[in-house]
């Protein structure tokens, strides 16, 4: 059987990072093991693995990828006398391997779009690696672009040629890109593959933000161009500087004097350079609309309304989930410069681990007794939302594992970096600051951050949480669950394992909305039906009732099972779900869940599909399916507008019924090709007349003219000529030549 693509999928607003503060330097080098790793690569290649080096984790090459890395550059090995260890430290020296995950994501995806990089661990925060050192094993998924930059290397017999092959060892070994003919094809491709990127600058006169044209536009009309921030450059605008000082930009060049200057020579090519990519960046608008959120946030979803519990529900293709997207999770967005510095410093704890917020809790107490530093803002802060059972002893654990080696008090043997922390003879605990300007020094800046608070313009701050049930999905996913810690030893020796109370996403975000009273917080579950939601609710099916609520009329506080802590759900929480009607392969909504949910449909919507073809309007089409599929099935059934919302030729119509409705109503109907033939017509579906069919010579007892008088039904191979004259025949309009 035949079948279709996935539907057109919705894609998520890149996050621009325009803040982050890591360099990345040595782009060439970078750049020749990127690509490198994508010719062995595919889509996907889980490139690094993990090892532990003077206490602190590290990554390098897979070791499966060694001999195919070195026989993929024997030649070059040979020729230039590198031993083969030598160069496979090389490759584990490059940023790819040394840098953190937040400046590669910046230059790999933002900067140059040449794949995705993450985590292995999808576990992990991407803000794992700002502190401690440590490097975690990441994976890539190569873009497209990286099959433009191939072709340059490839000869007429689709090889890498070795002049290609020399350029990405010298990249790798000599960590630059030199002038000569394929390295300027792919200073330009790199360059063309930058235009997009956006980034910001701080001058004397305000924030600027800007992409490359806006450098380019001053340049040809002989303006200067400053590439100073006077706050110290972040995010892609650091990139680009080193992409300018290290020779990786086509048309930039740097002068100590003026900033970014044209190369020599360049000037009336740039000139018609900047014209092309003006109308490429005009064919792909894109905008921020970060002002509307602030106004929507605030004027139309106050704190003190009654909270909301709301489920999207209909047939597939309708927009729910694009509907949350764009419709509320703006409501549930700040901006930065609208925090409070308390509100501020809530998102910034949020965000940092145990040991992060116990060492800048040292840095404000100078030396503690953990009985007294539990009483530290930071720790209450944190254990506000976190809520551990057994805080005393997270507070051990962590000091202990990062003591220094030399402390005579503390005899725990599993330490990791940073070694920061010392226990006195008395009991008391400090914080080495020498120590910490070397090996975290980022904890000062958090500090000195919140302590000075001064907010970022247009920095997104977000109140809700995103998340898809599934059949996997647990309570103790949702709501708390014992998972293993590491707890002490008395007071002395934190190296048993144990086990803790651990707040899962629901409830982790409640603890927020409670600390924060002045502003609502959601969150959003997709596929809400796919879920035991029975289960992963528990006990909270009840409380999420509206008047049952932290401070409403019936407040209803429960015990949890876990925790054996008493729990409400705060007022300004509002839970938002989809549901796909059509799905039968989902937990049915039972009625207890469904009287505490407000429920909105989303039917197929023909008037947002405006276009027509050869005099047919495609709303038309949609119209025709749903009439029929509601005859024979239900509403629940129908088909969503999302379909046909981007047909606007005879190609693209008969491609969306080939690979997206035909498949789909197969599923709906079972395989029963004639009920799909009554749906869509004999210009899709042949019925095939099988008396005079001989079987096989067979003795058989039964009828077997019974058999020969069956139908069989055979989809068609409808071509973007013939699709007309189909949609015609589903439409019972057929053309006068059809007559």
């Amino acid at each position: 059987m035949k079948v279709g693509p996935v539907k057109i999928t919705p894609r998520e607003g890149l996050n621009l990072r325009l803040g982050i503060k890591s360099s990345m330097n040595n782009l060439a080098q970078l750049f020749g093991s990127l690509f490198t790793l994508y010719k062995f690569g595919n889509s996907t290649l889980e490139y690094s693995e993990e090892f532990v080096s003077d206490n602190n984790t590290q990554i390098r090459l897979k070791s499966e990828l060694n001999d195919p890395l070195l026989d993929f550059y024997r030649v070059q090995l040979q020729n230039s006398g590198i031993a083969d260890n030598d160069f496979i430290d090389l490759i584990n020296d490059s940023p790819l391997f040394k840098k953190q995950l937040e400046p590669l994501q910046v230059t790999i995806e933002l900067f140059w779009k040449l794949a995705k990089v993450y985590f292995t661990d999808d576990t992990l925060p991407e803000s794992k690696e700002r502190t401690g050192g440590d490097r975690f094993a990441k994976s890539l998924e190569f873009s497209s672009n990286l099959d433009i930059i191939d072709c340059m290397f490839l000869n007429n017999a689709n090889q890498l040629t070795e002049e290609g092959k020399n350029l990405l060892f010298n990249l790798i070994t000599n960590q630059n890109l030199p002038d000569g003919g394929l390295e300027d094809k792919l200073r330009r491709v790199l360059t063309v593959f930058s235009e997009e990127t956006i980034y910001k600058i701080r001058l004397d006169e305000g924030e600027i933000i800007f992409q490359q044209e806006g450098i380019y536009s001053k340049l040809v009309n002989g303006d200067t161009v400053d590439d100073i921030d006077i706050e110290g450059a972040v995010g892609p605008f650091r990139v680009l500087k080193s992409a300018v000082s290290e020779n990786f930009n086509y048309y930039l060049g740097k002068s100590p004097q003026d900033g970014f200057i044209i190369k020599e020579g360049l000037n009336d090519a740039l000139t018609q350079y900047l014209k092309r990519v003006n109308t490429s960046l005009n064919l792909s608008p894109k905008s921020l609309k970060v002002e509307a959120q602030k106004e929507v946030a605030e004027g139309e979803y106050p704190a003190s309304k009654d909270p909301i519990n709301l489920i999207l529900y209909g047939p597939p293709g309708t927009g729910k989930t694009y509907r949350l997207k764009n419709d509320y999770f703006p409501i549930y967005t700040t901006t930065e410069d609208r925090l409070s510095p308390e509100e501020n410093f809530q998102s910034v704890v949020q965000e940092l681990s145990w040991w992060q917020v116990i060492a800048i809790a040292l840095l404000e107490e100078g030396k503690s007794k953990v009985s007294q530093l539990i009483d530290n803002r930071w720790i209450v802060e944190k254990q506000r939302t976190q809520k551990i059972k057994t805080l005393s002893n997270t507070i051990w654990g962590q000091l202990q594992t990062h003591t220094i080696l030399e402390s005579e008090t503390v005899n725990v043997a599993k330490r990791f970096s940073p070694l920061i922390f010392n226990k006195m003879e008395d009991g008391e605990w400090k914080i080495l600051e020498n120590n910490v300007h070397d090996q975290c020094p980022e904890i000062i800046e958090i500090k000195t951050g919140v302590d000075n608070f001064e907010p970022e313009p247009g920095k997104p701050v977000k109140r809700y949480e995103f998340i898809t049930f599934h059949q996997s999905y647990s309570y103790e996913d949702f709501i708390e669950g014992i998972k293993p810690i590491m707890l002490d030893d008395g007071e002395e020796v934190a190296g048993d394992l144990g086990y803790d109370v651990v707040p899962g996403i629901f409830k982790e975000l409640c603890g927020r909305a409670e600390g924060d009273p002045n502003n609502r917080y959601a969150i959003f579950i997709d596929e809400i039906n796919r879920g035991n939601v029975s289960q992963i609710f528990g006990e909270l099916i009840t409380s999420i009732e509206k008047d049952k609520r932290q401070g409403k009329s019936n407040e209803l506080p429960i015990k949890l099972p876990y925790s054996k802590k008493t729990f409400t759900v705060p007022s300004n929480v509002d839970i938002y779900g989809t549901m796909n009607t059509a799905d039968r392969s989902v937990e049915a909504l039972d009625t207890a869940l469904r009287r505490r949910f407000e429920f909105i449909e989303m039917p197929p919507d023909l008037s947002v599909i405006r276009q027509e073809i050869e005099g047919i309007k495609v709303s038309d089409i949609l119209k025709g399916i749903n009439n029929n599929i509601g005859l024979l099935l239900d509403k629940d059934h129908l088909i969503g507008h999302a379909y046909f919302i981007n047909v606007k030729t005879k190609e693209d119509l008969a491609n969306t019924f080939k690979n997206s409705i035909i498949p789909l109503l197969q599923e709906y109907f079972y395989g029963d090709y004639g009920k799909i033939g009554l749906v869509l017509g004999d210009g899709f579906i042949d019925k095939i007349i099988n008396q005079n069919k001989k079987f096989a010579p067979f003795v058989y007892e039964g009828d077997e003219d019974r058999y020969k008088q069956k139908p069989s039904y055979l989809i068609k191979e409808v071509s973007a000529e013939e699709i007309m004259p189909a949609v015609e025949k589903l439409l019972n309009t057929p053309s006068e030549d059809m007559a």
